[in-house]
């Protein structure tokens, strides 16, 4: 049988696992599957309870996700939209053993971030969301009187309101005054706005853990942890060293919370350190300064074919476990109580969900470069593979492979990958990618993009240049660097390649995302070597990047080091914008109208100036969409991103 090539078409053929979760027993497991429906032109979402030796049984399915089993075994409650003009949430509960699924609340215009069931399986804890709009306006006006005033992919953020509810198994909803409470921990400033990111409930129940950003305007990233006591209704701010505390993970027996505490010395760019806090002793201990590695919350190696949620810690035993970005992988770690790291996972690669029982086994999601994802459990040493959901992709796709070399450069080690097409007698034309982040990673996880281009007969070529996550803080911080060292290393990538394989280096592109649109913006600037250029979601002025992003107020401070009005000079230089008069590369732009990460004025500006100088440019702009298109945006508009690319560098090369 003639195996089939990859077309954008190809992407309804994926399906993806998230929100894997053991049975309080360990021996069931829920996870939802994620897949598109063509007819639809949507997701469709289903809940799954897999059992040893036999068929996974579907426990909901439509739109139907963030599933969670009681801790005696006997429930399991999970989020639904069945109504498609409802916006809120609604919470379903259903026996483990099947029945039909109650409705146990149904929250309007709220939404919920995180639960917990207690530990008598009665009732939940909820933390939900909500934005305070005045009832009596009859105008379309928006008043503003914060930043963020926006997020990407949603809304008008302005007022938004945070709620704590505990739901009994009846329906019966109780709020806690969580505002009041945690506003007394800050010293009575009843009237100071909080933003409320995440919680756990202790196992003895006796505490909830909260991170709370308390001057969400200065410093959104920093967040303390308050500790709720439930039997005497008050709150007390904990004293810790990290700026921002982040992924609660409590020991079973209450005496301790471990978390993860960010680096201030470095911004944005330092690695986050495990941190437990013991409450007998009223201090905490980092426990992993030892190891300058990345401590993850989600996959950091990109994947435009995957889902992930629960990316959270677990205390099993006297081990913690986490995740851990190294270089090109990520993998499961685990560290006791003597401070030993321990490597749990068997292969490189992409883990992007996992779950452990008290007996150690974890299950987990898994893909590589040439394996796309798939749960497996880990017993004993011992891998088990327990899905099948892309077996027509590895049965009938001609999968590519990939070939990595290190590109030495005059400072630094240059991880660097590429895939070629399956046979060719000349030289082939090729494509640079670029990553964003900047502080990710590209490395072993399934690319559907990368094994498009290929099948369509493009060398793929992509790396880690400095400013990459996973190789350690040093390289990471690009701070103040923007297009120096990051753009000598690329450069540095792309010679290797015309050097030693079948580049015509006549026909070469580049392309990226996010910082790579930047970082295509801002090559496209300064050489002529490529003749055709794909920039998306991309910063190409760092002055309108400050004021119109979700995140430019404090990132953009942090990676070009100056507020807009310090250093002017400097905004100019890093920004592509002012040097668009050099381009002469033929560029596409391809942007999201709701992109309020890299607002779309950022594309519009770029591309206006191109046409005003005559240079071959063409925007594509996708209604309805956000930063996150080319990973989760609809699946029409996914398929049209695709062939936007593939048709310019075909019209170009």
């Amino acid at each position: 049988m003639t195996k089939k090539i990859f077309s954008a078409e190809s992407l309804f053929d994926f399906s993806f696992i998230s929100e894997l979760e053991f049975s309080p027993d360990g021996k069931e497991y829920l996870y939802v599957r994620n897949s598109l429906n063509r007819k639809d032109n949507a997701y469709v979402k289903e809940i799954f309870l897999g059992r040893k030796n036999r068929t996974p049984l579907k426990i909901a399915g439509g739109n139907s996700f963030s599933p969670s089993h009681s801790p005696d075994g006997k429930y399991i409650v999970f989020s639904s939209l069945r109504e498609k003009e409802f916006r809120g949430s609604e919470l379903y509960l259903i026996e483990r053993d099947g029945g039909e699924a109650m409705l146990l609340c149904k929250l309007e215009k709220e939404f919920i971030r995180i639960k917990q069931w207690d530990k008598h399986s009665k009732g939940l804890f909820l933390l939900t969301s909500k934005q305070i709009v005045e009832k009596d306006k009859k105008d379309d006006a928006v008043e503003i009187n914060e930043v963020p005033f926006w997020t990407n992919g949603g809304t008008f953020t302005n007022d938004t309101e945070f709620f704590f509810y505990y739901i009994s198994l009846n329906g019966k909803k109780s709020e806690i005054p969580l505002k009041k409470i945690l506003s007394e921990g800050l010293n009575k400033q009843s009237n100071k706005k909080i933003r409320i990111n995440e919680f756990s409930l202790s196992p003895d129940n006796n505490m909830v853990a909260f991170t709370v950003c308390e001057e969400p305007e200065k410093f959104p990233y920093k967040s303390s942890i308050f500790i709720y006591n439930t039997k005497e209704k008050s709150a007390t701010k904990l004293s810790i060293k990290g700026t921002s505390a982040f992924n609660l993970c409590w020991k079973d027996d209450s005496s301790k919370i471990a978390y993860l505490g960010e680096n201030e010395e470095l911004g944005l760019d330092g690695n986050s350190k495990l941190y437990i806090y013991d409450f007998a002793k009223m201090k905490e201990e980092c426990i992993s300064k030892k190891f300058d590695k990345t401590l993850t919350i989600c996959s950091a190696v990109n994947s435009d074919v995957f889902s992930s949620k629960n990316m959270k810690m677990r205390w099993k035993n006297d081990k913690i476990y986490f995740t851990i970005l190294d270089k090109d992988s990520n993998a499961i770690y685990s560290i006791d109580d003597k401070k030993n790291l321990k490597i749990e996972s068997t292969e490189h690669g992409s883990y992007s969900a996992y779950d452990v029982n008290n007996n150690g086994e974890i299950i987990y999601t898994y893909d590589n470069f040439t394996v796309p994802q798939e749960a497996y459990i880990l017993k004993n040493q011992k891998v088990t593979r327990l899905t099948s959901i892309n077996k027509k992709i590895t049965n009938e796709y001609r999968i590519l492979s990939y070939q990595k070399n290190t590109v030495k450069t005059d400072s630094s080690e240059i991880d660097s990958w590429i895939v070629m097409p399956s046979s060719h007698e000349e030289k082939i034309p090729a494509i640079l990618e670029i990553h964003g982040g900047p502080k990710t990673a590209y490395g072993n996880s399934f690319m559907l993009e990368f094994q498009i281009l290929a099948a369509q007969g493009y060398g793929v070529i992509f790396s880690n240049p400095r400013g990459s996550d996973g190789y350690g803080e040093e390289f990471c911080d690009i701070r103040k660097k923007y297009g120096t060292i990051d753009y000598e290393d690329l450069m540095a990538v792309m010679d290797f390649y015309e050097k030693n394989y079948d580049i015509d280096s006549k026909r070469t592109g580049v392309t990226g995302g996010s910082y790579g649109g930047f970082m295509t913006n801002y090559i496209v600037t300064k050489t002529d070597r490529f003749k055709a250029a794909v920039t998306q979601r991309s910063i190409s002025n760092w002055f309108s990047m400050y004021g119109t992003s979700d995140i430019g107020y404090f990132f953009t401070r942090d990676q070009i080091g100056f507020e807009p009005w310090e250093n002017k000079e400097e905004y100019i230089e890093k920004s592509p914008l002012f040097q668009v008069k050099n381009v002469k590369t033929p560029l596409l732009l391809i942007h999201s109208f709701e992109d309020y990460r890299c607002w779309v004025v950022e594309a519009m500006q770029f591309f206006t100036s191109l046409r005003v100088l005559g240079v071959k440019s063409k925007l594509v702009i996708f209604k309805g969409e956000n930063h996150e298109l080319s990973r989760s945006g609809k699946p029409f508009n996914r398929v049209k991103r695709y062939n936007e690319i593939l048709k310019w560098f075909r019209e170009n090369l």
